[in-house]
């Protein structure tokens, strides 16, 4: 069909479309909207998994969770130095992770 013979066709076609994109868009109030109502309907079965998740993802919508996937160079070389070091690090951060855990046991 030639759009210049026809266009209130053209037009109407255009409408349509319009509003089926409008319909099937996805934007961020929908989706907290759909979690919300999974959320709920998932407490009320006591899917507490299906909960949790839907919480997460709700956060990760809003911008309060960021996702981060660490991954090693298999080709890079690491010497025995930097992973001492990476070790004493880590170490050092689950040590004052336990004494603060210790002392907020202590405080209640």
């Amino acid at each position: 069909m030639d759009w210049r013979k026809h266009p209130e066709v053209v037009k109407e076609i255009d409408s349509r479309l319009a509003d089926l994109r409008k319909l099937w868009s996805i934007d961020r109030d929908k989706s907290l909207a759909a979690f919300f109502k999974i959320q709920q309907e998932a407490k009320k079965k006591g899917n507490w998994g299906v909960v949790t998740k839907c919480e997460e993802l709700c956060a990760k919508l809003a911008g309060l969770f960021i996702e981060r996937i660490q991954t090693m160079n298999i080709n890079k070389e690491i010497s025995d130095e930097d992973l001492n070091a990476n070790a004493y690090f880590s170490n050092i951060h689950l040590v004052s992770f336990l004494e603060r855990k210790s002392v907020n046991k202590a405080l209640r």
